[in-house]
């Protein structure tokens, strides 16, 4: 899928630009090298989604911190990304001949009516509820209704983590992470692997138990709800598949099981 180049690049780019401004890496001309190259892998990787483009924020945060931690380096750090990002973003599209239709196209997935939207279920609900009681359809207000305060949820903890890692009390990848998270649990459309977004920053950052737990039963969870290659097969077909998982989950846990008892017996 798109989110594996769109991750790809972006991960790549938050560690150049965060490279950039580690005392401890390199001099004034290899930081120039490494923020010049985190804006290119993270400007492409915002031209596959534009989520992507949330990680300049954090890294432009980690350039105001390097310059002093004011509220003008902030800003300054601000004008330096959006530059940055709007030269590769020119030179991409008109040097590779493409041009800018990828713009256009960014807003397809918002048609889909996704179950695992919070924000969707939530306004289908209340359009539903309001039908049952003779109040008419109102699905599409409804569902503009919840999805605008869903992103406004979802913006206001990007701002949030933003700020937190301007002032040093989250690390930017951790506040990238967090950030990620709480904008994909609002957004108006949600697909399984949109969790990615969110996963492969904080998978660098957090250390708990608890979240590798999480991630796990997550991922073990919807591999039964989601089928390889999103494929459409009868229901017969996937009862079959699920069983025979199930069969050979419960095989291999006896076996295990077993050779952990002889083991332990032995020893």
């Amino acid at each position: 899928h798109n989110e594996a180049i769109m991750m790809g690049l972006l991960l790549a780019g938050v560690e150049c630009g965060l490279r950039a401004v580690d005392p401890d890496r390199s001099s004034v001309s290899g930081r120039w090298l490494w923020g010049a190259a985190g804006v290119v892998l993270i400007s492409a990787a915002g031209m596959v989604k534009v989520t992507a483009f949330l990680a300049l924020g954090f890294v432009g945060v980690a350039l105001a911190r390097y310059l002093g931690g004011r509220f003008r380096d902030l800003v300054a750090a601000a004008l330096v990304y959006a530059a940055g990002t709007a030269a590769v973003v020119v030179a991409v599209s008109l040097g590779t001949g493409l041009g800018f239709g990828w713009i256009l196209v960014q807003g397809g997935a918002t048609e889909v009516i996704s179950w695992m939207s919070v924000t969707t279920d939530i306004a289908l609900l209340t359009a539903n509820s309001g039908s049952w009681l003779g109040l008419g359809d109102h699905t599409d207000a409804a569902l503009s209704t919840a999805r605008m305060i869903g992103l406004l949820i979802g913006g206001f903890w990007v701002v949030r983590m933003l700020w937190a890692s301007f002032r040093g009390r989250v690390h930017p990848v951790g506040g990238l992470g967090v950030a990620t998270f709480f904008l994909v649990v609002f957004f108006p459309v949600v697909h399984p692997w949109y969790v990615l977004w969110a996963v492969m920053p904080l998978a660098a950052w957090a250390n708990r138990s608890t979240f590798r737990v999480a991630v796990v039963a997550y991922s073990v969870i919807l591999s039964y709800f989601i089928l390889p290659r999103g494929l459409n097969l009868p229901p017969s077909t996937v009862s079959v598949m699920y069983l025979m998982s199930a069969l050979f989950s419960v095989v291999f846990i006896i076996i295990g099981w077993l050779l952990y008892q002889r083991r332990k017996t032995t020893g």
